[in-house]
Parts: structure tokens; C-alpha cells; sequence
């Protein structure tokens, strides 16, 4: 049946250029038998015509509510990865359970990262502080993301700055251009 991979993003319905990267992303997951996949979407309202599992999430939030109930039914207990294709910020709950506000979604993390998913990201960087390095709220959350990709070979350069080329290798830094497949498509 594959490995369960679920997407966190902007809902791949919406008009978003995150969107469009997760909708993209998500068409690409499911051309490879490898996977079974699954979004989690912010704004939008899904589609039928899309050849994957969709998700909503509540509200203003940004996972951290509905993350341990979709992760729990979509996954059917078998380990996985959850992927993310939002901005470092927005996931330092996700990366750092830890320093998740709320109780019991910081208790199912801890509880469940590493053994149950690991966290993948795809970041859209697209500027940097001084010394060509992220903040310290981003390097924190990167130190927490086991699988780290971005859109440019500049991106990739200012995570590795950030982290430590040790680090970077650890976590596979890679990037990938926006455009997968070399062109932007409707679907």
C-alpha cells in the first residue's frame, strides 16, 4: 500500500503559490507506488478531482489541532512521514514539540516523533539575515526537521550556513526547483 506521506501545507484547492507547491508535490508522491498519500490544508475546501486524500484543518490554526487525529486516521499506525511546505516559522511546533503550546498535541509529539514519522520540509526561503544565516528561531527549527529541502541552490547555501555542513549532511539539505517537472501546470 505504500508509505503513508502526509503533506501540511496550504490546501492544495486554494489559489496559493504554497498551494500550488503542494498540489505539485502531492501529484509527484502519487506517481511513485511508494507512497500513499494524504494533505492537510489550510484555507481552500478540497476537490474530488484530486487523486489523493484530503484533510482540512480547524480554524486559524496551523496543524497543531488536527495533526494527531488525521496523522492517527490516515496512517492506520504504520510509520511515516509528515512534510511540510510552509515557512520555518511555522512549524517550529512541529519541529520542536517541545515548545508546542499546546499540552496534549506536544505530548503526542513527543510521543510519536521518530517512532511513528519522521519530518520532512520543503521551505521557501527567499531572504536571509546577516552572514548569509537564518535567524535563530529558523536554525532551531531546522535542527528539528529530519529531512530538510528547498528551491534553490542559494537557499540550500544559507541552511548549511546556518546549521553546519555536519548537520546539513545529517539531514540530506537538498534543494528542488518550484517548477517540478520544469513547468507550472493547472491540474
Amino acid at each position: 500500500m505504500g508509505i503513508p506521506i502526509l503533506l501540511i501545507s496550504d490546501c492544495p484547492s486554494a489559489t496559493s503559490g504554497l498551494a500550488r507547491v503542494a498540489r505539485d508535490l502531492c501529484t509527484l508522491f502519487v506517481s511513485m507506488p511508494e507512497f500513499r498519500v494524504a494533505s492537510l490544508g489550510w484555507s481552500g475546501i478540497g476537490s474530488a478531482r484530486l487523486p489523493w486524500q484530503t484533510y482540512h484543518m480547524q480554524g486559524a490554526e496551523l496543524g497543531e489541532l488536527s495533526l494527531p487525529s488525521v496523522w492517527d486516521e490516515f496512517s492506520q499506525g504504520e510509520a511515516g512521514i509528515v512534510m511540510t511546505t510552509w515557512d520555518a516559522t511555522r512549524v517550529t511546533w512541529l519541529a520542536r514539540p517541545e515548545w508546542c503550546e499546546l499540552e496534549a498535541t506536544r505530548e503526542w509529539l513527543q510521543a510519536r516523533r521518530h517512532k511513528q514519522f519522521q519530518l520532512w520540509s520543503y521551505l521557501p526561503f527567499d531572504a536571509v539575515g546577516p552572514g548569509g544565516r537564518f535567524t535563530t528561531l529558523v536554525r532551531e527549527t531546522l535542527l528539528g526537521i529530519d529531512r530538510i529541502l528547498v528551491p534553490s541552490p542559494w537557499a540550500r547555501d544559507c541552511v548549511v550556513a546556518t546549521i553546519g555542513a555536519s548537520e546539513a549532511e545529517k539531514r540530506g539539505v537538498d534543494w528542488l526547483p518550484h517548477a517540478i517537472g520544469g513547468v507550472w501546470r493547472c491540474h
